[in-house]
């Protein structure tokens, strides 16, 4: 798979919300705990799966789908929806 490292941008700003802070934090900390997709990149530049601690799978993107899935009809019920 190719990457685009030629023309990628990237940008860092301050979080002031907390209640922002906290998900944000929520979606790396889910990111982190992929234990079925995640490589991680070691001294030798080996590309390797990283499996982690856990014996629960943990797809991130599926989870982060399903976190924000799961917030979003918790937001309907509150409306009335």
């Amino acid at each position: 798979m190719t990457r685009n490292l030629s023309f990628r941008l990237e940008t860092a700003f301050p979080i002031y919300d907390p209640q922002v802070k906290a998900e944000i934090l929520e979606y790396i900390q889910l990111q982190l705990s992929d234990n079925v997709k995640a490589r991680k990149l070691d001294k030798n530049l080996q590309n390797n799966y990283h499996k982690g601690n856990s014996d629960f799978p943990v797809r991130s993107q599926v989870e982060t789908y399903y976190m924000m899935k799961r917030k979003l009809d918790g937001m309907g019920e509150k409306e009335g929806k």
